[in-house]
């Protein structure tokens, strides 16, 4: 089962997502998304060298999980907010088994390691634009899902993902300026 979440995200993301709402196969879908991440960290590892240390892998790993699922999980408000106010019909299950199924594309990326490090130095010169093709891949995928999800068009959809992960990011940006300034401010009326 898990091997058919794989081809339908990789090759056939539309028939694949419009097969998980009716299926919701929750085991191989969510196998599948902690392989991408595990093979992203993995990958990173290959490439550098790095396998001395399964202690900072596993640590790595459980940080790009995290890391990869709040980026989804806030993008996932975000796209449904963003494609209800430009008339999507949003269904939030097919959105969520869309963007689940979005991160597939990711294992790809061990492989690419695997493949470039006979180069030994200048592996990163066939990695990064590989690594930066799988990153498309994945955006690609997201901007299927958004929608098949909400019924929109591929030009809309992919207006309401800019959208959405351009909100984020401008969030993330405010906060991360705003926070150290507050802080600042609260320690400058605590000095005498």
């Amino acid at each position: 089962m898990i091997h058919q979440a794989f081809a339908g995200a990789l090759f056939e993301p539309r028939r694949q997502i419009a097969r998980s709402v009716k299926e919701q196969p929750l085991a191989s879908v969510l196998g599948a998304y902690l392989l991408a991440g595990i093979s992203w960290v993995l990958s990173d590892f290959l490439i550098h060298t790095k396998l001395q240390a399964p202690i900072s892998l596993a640590l790595d790993t459980l940080v790009y999980l995290v890391l990869l699922t709040t980026t989804f999980g806030l993008g996932m408000m975000l796209l449904h907010f963003f494609a209800e106010l430009l008339g999507g019909e949003s269904d939030l299950n097919a959105l969520f088994w869309g963007i689940t199924q979005s991160a597939t594309p990711l294992v790809l990326l061990v492989p690419l390691a695997l493949a470039s490090q006979w180069l030994g130095t200048m592996s990163g010169t066939v990695y990064l634009p590989g690594k930066l093709a799988i990153f498309l891949w994945v955006l690609a995928c997201q901007v299927v899902a958004v929608s098949e999800a909400c019924g929109l068009s591929v030009a809309r959809s992919t207006y309401v993902f800019f959208l959405a992960y351009g909100a984020g990011l401008i969030g993330f940006l405010t906060l991360a300026t705003l926070t150290p300034l507050a802080m600042l401010a609260k320690i400058s009326l605590l000095a005498p």
